[in-house]
């Protein structure tokens, strides 16, 4: 928790010195009626002492003044708040090593249902794209609501030869730039799903580079690996073998940007991703001022404190 005046804050010192002068006061209190009584005859004059109830309106009134001491400090909470528009980008690989069938039935196809599967789980108002990346970068489908045209974008995917990774984010970041400067200062955030077995063979832009371009850009990578990274002999579906995957590169490319790194090894395990995914890219954590919580607290034990004062001693302190 935060706070916009946190040197309030040290009023909170009065807490302590409160209980410390309340308990000299009540031992004095003790000193004082033992001077004009003796201890057989207070049984006598009060014949039913208050007991725990003689501090609980006290310590009622210190907690009030805790939390309104803290509510003058403007407390700040972090809290996970729903997302009213964003722009999420699919970034698919289509090389040629996405045929291998370390993942059934193979990488390319379980990607390729997970992607449907996610672009249907986020919300309506969030815009969804589709890049695919072989040798070059191709936008499939532009940002768009409608899903029946991600849809067919992801069924259109082909393989081809080379690996251009980097060239697969620009791509996608040049969708979501904006020259109308207004503009882009409402445009909805943008974070990009890449899904890669993270060997980069070709390209205009080294895989590092398109992370710094995203991460000045403020945009997170999330990238999901598949395939294994210790199959050397995973099978391109004919007699060539393709090279494990480069887990490194993938988690070097959403650590920069500050995404995730996620392996997904299996069909099952990757759709368990984008469902993971799906529900963190639908929230942001927003910082709130929570002084009405911490005011209202304080009130609501002065208030407390006061009535059952009144209530047991006929009186409020």
């Amino acid at each position: 928790m935060d706070f916009k005046w946190p040197l309030v804050l040290w009023l909170l010192l009065l807490v302590p010195v409160t209980v410390a002068a309340y308990a000299l006061w009540q031992r004095r209190r003790a000193v004082y009626a033992g001077r004009f009584s003796s201890a057989h005859m207070i049984p006598n004059l009060v014949p039913r002492r208050p007991g725990w109830r003689r501090h609980l309106p006290v310590a009622l009134y210190l907690v009030a003044m805790a939390s309104l001491v803290i509510g003058m400090a403007r407390p700040q909470a972090s809290f996970e708040v729903p997302r009213e528009r964003a722009t999420v980008m699919l970034i698919m690989d289509t090389s040629n090593s996405m045929t291998a069938t370390d993942v059934e039935p193979n990488r390319l196809e379980a990607a390729r249902t997970a992607a449907d599967s996610f672009a249907g789980q986020v919300p309506e108002e969030f815009q969804v794209g589709v890049v695919g990346f072989s040798n070059r970068a191709r936008v499939l489908a532009p940002p768009t609501t409608d899903r029946v045209a991600v849809r067919r974008a992801l069924e259109s995917l082909e393989t081809d030869f080379g690996t251009a990774i980097g060239d697969g984010v620009v791509k996608a970041l040049e969708l979501g730039k904006d020259r109308n400067l207004a503009a882009a200062a409402r445009r909805p955030p943008m974070v990009m799903l890449l899904l890669s077995d993270g060997n980069n063979t070709t390209g205009e832009v080294d895989p590092a580079a398109a992370a710094e371009r995203a991460a000045e850009s403020g945009v997170k990578v999330y990238t999901i690996a598949l395939g294994r990274a210790d199959d050397p002999t995973a099978s391109t579906g004919g007699d060539r073998k393709v090279r494990p995957v480069n887990y490194e590169q993938l988690e070097d490319l959403a650590t920069t940007t500050g995404g995730e790194f996620f392996t997904a090894l299996t069909s099952e395990r990757l759709q368990a991703v984008y469902t993971d995914l799906g529900s963190s890219i639908a929230t942001v954590r927003e910082e709130r001022e929570v002084t009405a919580a911490f005011v209202g607290a304080g009130l609501a034990a002065l208030i407390a404190g006061s009535a059952l004062a009144s209530l047991w001693f006929n009186r409020i302190a």
